[in-house]
C-alpha cells in the first residue's frame, strides 16, 4: 500500500473498521493491515487504531476476516469448472 495512493484515496474521517474494510478491495489485504498502515501514516490515532483491532477481535475478522467476493468459482489446471469451496 504506498503512501501516496492511500494518501490520495482514504479521506478523513475515517474511524471504524466497516470503513476500513470498504479499502481492503483495492489493496487487496487484511483490514488489519489497512489498520496497521493507516496508524503508521498518523492517519488515524494510536487509540483508534487499538479500537479497530478490539472491535476486529469482537467480530472475529483477526482470526476469519469474510472475503467480500466469496462466490467466485475456480478453474482448474485442465480448464474444467470447479465450484468453490
Amino acid at each position: 500500500m504506498p503512501e501516496s495512493d492511500i494518501r490520495a484515496v482514504v479521506k478523513p474521517p475515517l474511524y471504524g473498521v466497516d470503513e476500513l474494510s470498504d479499502y481492503k478491495r483495492r489493496w487487496r489485504v487484511s483490514v488489519a493491515a489497512v489498520n496497521y498502515r493507516l496508524r503508521e501514516l498518523g492517519m488515524i490515532s494510536e487509540s483508534k487504531s487499538v479500537s479497530n483491532y478490539v472491535e476486529m477481535s469482537r467480530r472475529g475478522w483477526l482470526k476469519n476476516e469474510p472475503a467480500r467476493n466469496r462466490s467466485r468459482a475456480v478453474v482448474g489446471f485442465a480448464g474444467h469448472y470447479q465450484r468453490p469451496s
